[in-house]
Formats: C-alpha cells, structure tokens, sequence
C-alpha cells in the first residue's frame, strides 16, 4: 500500500478541483472523500401506483402505469476508517475547520485477499488521513504481516504501545500499525509539511482503542 504523505496537499488540491467539476467531493489516497447517497427504484415503494380504466363495451381493460423512482433516504454507510478518524477527531488535530475530503476505498490498493478503505479531511492548517487495508481472508492476515515481518522499510523504527506492531516510515512519513490483523497507515500534514513521528503519535494516541 505505497501512500505517499509528503505529496498529500498536492493531491488534496487537485483532488478538491475534480470533485468541484464533478460537483460532489470525492477522494485519492495518500492520496486523499464524501460520497452521495444512492438512488433506487423499488416497485412496493413506487409512489406512482398503477391505473385501470373500464372500456365502455366491458370485458376488456386496459392498463397503463407510471413508475417515478423514489429516492433512497438512508445515508450512505461510514467505511471503517471514517468510523475511526472522525471529523470530531480531525478537529481536535488540524482545527475547527475540517472537512472530509475522502471517504472511498481507492482502486487498485487492495489485493484478491484485502481491501483498502480510506479517510481524510482538509483544513486550512493542514490535513490528516486514515488508511487501512483490511483482511478479507487468512491469505489476507499473512500478507498484512508480511509488511511488518520480512517486508517492512529497512529504516524504519519500531513504535510501542499500538496494537501488534507498529513502526514509523521516515522515508514516507508514516506510522504503521498492525490491529487485529488489519494494517492502519497514519498520514499527516500541517502548513503543507509532512509531520514527524511525535505528531503522528498524536494522531494515533486518539485512534488506538480502535486498534
């Protein structure tokens, strides 16, 4: 899962203009998104019923309807990231004026054996992001140990006190965390910088029950 952190505000940007012409916000990982509620048309809730007329002679009738698509209601459902990081959360770290930028599961990050769902939100003083790759299987816990185990960054620093294991990318300015066989990639900027490791135990110190 390569994020990249130090080149989050400039995606944040570009991202923002897409979704402006799109006319809804959407999202990149590491690329840090909202997303609108789903419609769907359903017979039973039609609010449109159909209509039988009598011909004059009897006998026969003739039928003619009109179906009109009610639109779904119910919000669409919080991914799991954003149910860790929430914007009350992104509050506390980046300021009052937070806002979600990203929401999705961002293609091509996951694997046959994971998917990858992300968070992030935007303010003037900078932006934070949840990511988190998700076993949908045992291959799917292997793999996500693998990252800690022979794969893990030559460079990195080993993190205590999160979940399984946990350490910092000083290349991609990223903490690590391994939680209940799913793998969390905490990635923050502030005035556009990426942060260091003390800043993103910050982030992580308000997250942790959920790892």
């Amino acid at each position: 899962m390569n994020l990249n952190p130090p080149k989050l505000a400039a995606i944040i940007a570009v991202t923002v203009v897409m979704a402006a012409a799109l006319g809804s916000l959407a999202f990149v990982r590491g690329k840090p998104a909202a997303t609108t509620a789903a419609h769907k048309t359903t017979g039973a809730s039609s609010p449109t019923q159909k209509t039988t007329t009598q011909e004059p002679s009897g006998g026969k009738t003739s039928g003619s309807s009109s179906t009109t698509p009610a639109a779904d209601t119910k919000k669409p459902a919080v991914n799991a990231a954003c149910k860790l990081i929430t914007l009350a959360v992104a509050q506390q770290l980046i300021g009052g004026d937070a806002k979600a930028v990203d929401a999705g599961n961002p293609a091509g990050l996951g694997t046959p054996a994971t998917t990858v769902v992300t968070c992030t939100y935007t303010s003037a003083s900078g932006a934070v992001q949840l990511a988190m790759r998700i076993p949908k299987n045992s291959l799917g816990v292997s793999e996500n140990a693998t990252v800690f185990g022979s794969e893990r960054p030559g460079n990195a620093a080993s993190v205590a006190g999160y979940g399984q294991s946990a350490f910092w990318d000083p290349e991609k300015y990223q903490l690590n965390v391994l939680g209940h066989n799913t793998w969390y990639v905490i990635s923050r900027t502030a005035g556009g910088q990426p942060i260091n490791l003390e800043e993103a135990r910050a982030v992580a110190d308000l997250l942790v029950k959920g790892f």
